[in-house]
């Protein structure tokens, strides 16, 4: 029997220009995007559209997995284009 649903996991260069009907983003942190090494204003701007793009290529649903420590000893922060989009638009949590 073949599985119907499959998960495909990519990065964000690979989805460009597919569609899926749910997309799950994963590890939304300051210091991953925009990465540490993106120093220069362009360089998170590209990153920033890059994360707009994976928005897109879902068509019904969206679903971001964090959490709020990424191991014991160390706090880290959500992305800063989590926060911006968490500002326009409604989104439920599931715990």
């Amino acid at each position: 029997m073949f599985l119907q649903h499959k998960i495909k996991l990519l990065t964000l260069h690979e989805s460009k220009g597919l569609e899926f009907d749910g997309v799950c983003i994963i590890r939304i942190y300051e210091k991953i995007l925009p990465h540490h090494l993106s120093a220069s204003k362009e360089s998170i701007e590209e990153e920033r559209r890059l994360f707009y793009v994976e928005l897109a290529r879902a068509k019904h649903k969206i679903y971001f997995i964090y959490h709020k420590h990424q191991d014991q000893n160390k706090n880290v922060k959500l992305s800063k284009f989590m926060l911006e989009i968490s500002k326009n638009q409604q989104f439920k949590a599931i715990k």
